[in-house]
């Protein structure tokens, strides 16, 4: 297999996208393999529209992600990050939270129109599909 030289990227100190920017440059001091292999993923049209547009911020093709995300896969020997499932249960923090958010928003609402109760719902049924909630026994105001 003929090795031919590709431009890479390299990072800056800078703060832009995380810890650091990437710049891309054609100006490579090595070779490597050629790139042939294709890799197919199934995923939601929103969640790649809205990664493309955050990796288009930090200079990244979301090819060139992919790219950076395998070789610290190969580099770590496994995933270059902790996975947790889910927590299901919200904390009180994070209840409170929920509900200032929402009056706030059910005050704009009720201001701007006329709007009957059932209108008025505190959280989204689409948030608390799968969700057990144990009530704290803290007040909640």
């Amino acid at each position: 297999m003929e090795a031919k030289a590709y431009p890479f990227f390299y990072a800056d100190q800078s703060t832009r996208c995380g810890a650091r920017a990437l710049h891309k440059t054609t100006k490579c001091s090595y070779t490597v393999a050629m790139k042939n292999e294709v890799i197919r993923a199934r995923i939601d049209s929103d969640l790649k529209a809205e990664a493309s547009r955050v990796l288009a911020a930090c200079g990244l093709e979301p090819s060139d992600a992919i790219r950076l995300f395998l070789q610290q896969v190969v580099a770590h020997q496994g995933l270059p990050f902790e996975v947790r499932a889910a927590n299901r249960e919200p904390s009180l923090p994070q209840l409170q939270a929920l509900k200032r958010k929402s009056q706030d928003r059910d005050h704009r609402i009720a201001e701007a129109v006329d709007v009957s109760k059932g209108e008025m719902l505190l959280l989204k049924p689409a948030r608390l599909r799968g969700a057990k909630v144990r009530w704290p026994k803290a007040s909640l105001v």
